[in-house]
């Protein structure tokens, strides 16, 4: 697991540049490590949630108090936010900035997260959630230009992150 150490650290630095101070956190496998890399770090407010679309309104009311924030979450929660998006992200042009492990895709070793990867990003289209998919460690720096992106045309975006990040 130490894999997971090591790609976290670059990922927060990418919202720490971005001026993200608030994270809203899903725990999971793959975001347990992320605890240990931000624990102690004063660039950031943790938010632990126990539903992800609670994640969406807090990240939602965040940017209306003028602080930035990203949801951290696994993609089968991203598919319990299919009501709070377009209602209140999309409708109001909230931005929504999410890092969304991509599970069941080819190179996850858990065969019964597959229906997750068929379905998240024909989801994510159909909800007008632009995404981007990160799946090695060179493109880190995506996360920085699609917060960006989010924050630009005021709408919610998401960095997939490939599990094979996360593996040994």
């Amino acid at each position: 697991m130490e894999q997971a150490n090591t790609i976290w650290k670059p990922i927060v630095e990418e919202l720490a540049k971005s001026g993200v101070k608030l994270l809203v956190t899903l725990p999971e496998t793959f975001t347990m490590r992320l605890f240990e890399v931000i624990e102690g770090d004063d660039r950031f407010v943790n938010v632990p949630i126990t539903k992800e679309d609670q994640g969406i309104g807090i990240c939602a009311g965040a940017y209306c108090g003028g602080l930035k924030s990203a949801l951290i979450i696994a993609n089968a929660g991203f598919m319990l936010t299919g009501y709070v998006v377009p209602t209140l992200s999309l409708f109001y042009r909230l931005p929504v900035f999410m890092l969304v492990i991509h599970r069941g895709v080819p190179g996850d070793l858990a065969f019964y997260q597959e229906y997750q990867g068929l379905h998240t990003v024909p989801m994510m289209d159909a909800m007008g959630v632009q995404h981007v998919t990160i799946d090695s460690p060179d493109q880190i720096g995506e996360v920085s230009s699609a917060f960006r992106y989010s924050q630009l045309y005021r709408r919610p975006t998401a960095a997939l992150l490939h599990p094979r990040l996360f593996q040994e």
